[in-house]
């Protein structure tokens, strides 16, 4: 399921507004690496306080939905990116600032 840059949405059927937008618009931020993921996920858990569960949410997220992450920017022509500072400076030269 792609989001629309502009409205933060699901995007729905192909004649939706947001779309039509979103195959204009849009970054992708992908997580850096494995590694990574997991140490965000030890500060911040989302999935259970234990180690095992935190690595089982990283594996889920970099092995799983970055993928598909990547797979819908490729679809709308997105820019794909993994590092944050990178995207960041893309997204505000999008906005025009």
């Amino acid at each position: 399921m792609a989001y629309s840059f502009i409205t933060g949405i699901p995007t729905a059927g192909k004649s939706s507004v947001a779309e039509k937008i979103a195959k204009e618009h849009g970054i992708v931020l992908l997580g850096e690496s494995f590694e990574t993921t997991l140490k965000r996920n030890k500060k911040n858990p989302r999935w259970g306080k234990t180690e095992e569960l935190q690595k089982k949410e990283a594996e889920d997220f970099f092995f799983c939905e970055n993928e598909q992450y990547k797979k819908e920017g490729e679809r709308y022509g997105w820019k794909i990116f993994n590092d944050p500072r990178v995207a960041e400076q893309e997204l505000l030269k999008m906005m025009g600032l």
